[in-house]
């Protein structure tokens, strides 16, 4: 069980706050799932995959892990907790960190069904790889999703549903995006490379671009405010795509020409 630890129902728990318990071996008795006493130290398998109906849940100081896979069931991260994983994939599951602290994926997020809730707090949700929803529900909260890639080949699929607040800061990294629909109301560019993928439509509302390169693609970039301002920008591809701008600027007070009653402009 050193490897992979697959949990069919009942409940895993790592221990409380301020314990830095782990579990070791967890095991059917009579039908039901144990928990042996915690452990001195961290010990928790390279793949854990909850499986089967029920309420399957963990709870967690720090779930630290390099797969976890959740196909059913529940995973709490409980306030003052967080989670660290090399991939996760959600495939019929929930993970609620609603309540943590700043979590970490050092690898892939991969949700197909399911339920992922982000934490409540301003905090981030820090990935380290490519981002993909093909069905299931992210919801965000008030964290930030922050993407840190430091090599190139990334990609993005939100499945649709929009980014709150997103920042792409990984130095050398890359991200590309691949389906329509990334949408954001708060769009941060650093470092690396962020491109916007072919024949795509895209709405962003806010956009601070202080470095990296920004390649516009072949879509069509809608964006919510008047101005975009790239003079941050360590580069910049322009690309085929089509730009539109959904707010009228205002013009200054001086340039509006007032008109007398029965005149024309």
């Amino acid at each position: 069980m050193n490897n992979v630890l697959l949990l069919s129902s009942g409940t895993i728990d790592t221990g409380t706050a301020g314990t830095n318990a782990a579990i070791a071996i967890v095991g059917s008795k009579d039908g039901k799932i144990f928990t042996p006493p915690p452990l001195a130290t961290q010990a928790l398998p390279n793949v854990l995959f909850l499986s089967g109906g029920g309420s399957d849940t963990v709870k967690t100081k720090d779930l630290n892990c390099k797969t976890l896979g959740v196909a059913s069931g529940t995973v709490i991260v409980p306030a003052g907790r967080l989670f660290k994983v090399n991939n996760l994939i959600i495939n019929g599951g929930t993970i609620d960190a609603s309540a943590s602290n700043s979590d970490s994926i050092r690898g892939n997020v991969t949700i197909s069904s399911g339920t992922l809730t982000a934490q409540s707090a301003a905090n981030n949700l820090v990935v380290g790889g490519s981002w993909s929803r093909t069905g299931g529900t992210f919801t965000q909260s008030s964290a930030t999703v922050v993407f840190n890639a430091t090599t190139t080949g990334k990609t993005i699929n939100t499945g649709g549903t929009p980014f709150t607040s997103v920042t792409f800061n990984g130095t050398g990294g890359g991200w590309t995006v691949t389906t329509s629909g990334m949408n954001a109301t708060n769009f941060t560019l650093t470092n690396g490379t962020f491109n916007f993928g072919s024949g795509l439509n895209d709405t962003l509302a806010n956009l601070t671009l202080s470095g990296g390169t920004l390649d516009f693609g072949s879509g069509t970039l809608k964006y919510g405010g008047t101005v975009l301002n790239t003079t941050g920008l360590s580069g910049i591809t322009p690309g085929t795509a089509i730009s539109i701008f959904t707010r009228r600027p205002v013009l200054p007070r001086h340039s509006r020409r007032r008109h007398r009653p029965g005149t024309r402009g």
